[in-house]
């Protein structure tokens, strides 16, 4: 079975190319230390960076060395780190990692990107209550400032339902979401699938900021408040 670089070789599979030619190529990893984390792969696909023959070996350093010559004249970082190892996937990779200070070279410190949607609001709802266990909700729609905006419905739930007292309709804010989803079985025995947009962060854009926001970076929660609900209030 092809690797899952060979795919992207193959166009089977998108990614950020930073540089190609006829025997190598190199993207960012979707999975980053830092910014600017790219991979350098040969085309030819061989498990073992040194079950690569001579002429391939030295031909992906030198690769290697071209792309990590352009980051450093691109990114804000003291050096390209460099490192092989090769349990990620079946396929040599060298990773070129722009880095700072030592720890940025460990895969345990990843980026966390963070979502965000920026507009103004169009519609705040009233705080509705479901099911057996007061699981509550509140709506709000959010119109992009784009060329072509976008209305976006953004639940806020439970705690998070006080976060919207302090805005009003026709204010620019930005809002951190995550995006959540789940199965539901109807009564015909269909299994379907619901997506939502759930904001745990909303601030004013002219930095009037909520006086109940909270921290600035997105709970990790063990559980999910939505589960709470009873099948009698889903889809909803």
């Amino acid at each position: 079975m092809p690797s899952i670089f060979t795919k992207i070789i193959n166009g089977e599979i998108p990614s950020y190319k930073i540089l190609e030619d006829d025997n190598f190529i190199a993207f960012l990893d979707i999975n980053p230390n830092t910014i600017g984390h790219t991979l350098c792969i040969p085309k030819k696909e061989i498990d073992n960076l040194f079950d690569l023959d001579d002429d391939l070996y030295t031909g992906l350093m030198n690769f290697s060395k071209k792309v990590a010559t352009a980051m450093k004249k691109a990114l804000d970082c003291q050096r390209i780190g460099v490192s092989v190892v090769g349990f990620e996937v079946p396929h040599a990779h060298v990773h070129l990692i722009p880095i700072n200070k030592i720890e940025d070279m460990y895969f345990n410190n990843k980026i966390v990107f963070i979502m965000e949607l920026l507009g103004k609001i169009k519609v705040i709802g009233e705080v509705k209550t479901y099911g057996e266990k007061g699981f509550r909700k509140r709506e709000l729609v959010l119109t992009t400032e784009e060329q072509y905006p976008q209305h976006i419905l953004i639940e806020f739930v439970q705690n998070n339902c006080e976060l919207l007292d302090n805005f009003q309709i026709g204010e620019t804010v930005r809002i951190g979401i995550n995006i959540r989803g789940r199965e539901w079985v109807n009564p015909e025995g269909e299994t379907k699938v619901f997506n939502s947009i759930q904001g745990w962060r909303i601030e004013s854009i002219d930095e009037q900021v909520s006086d109940d926001m909270p921290e600035d970076l997105p709970p990790i929660d063990s559980k999910d408040d939505s589960q709470d609900l009873t099948e009698d209030d889903l889809p909803f």
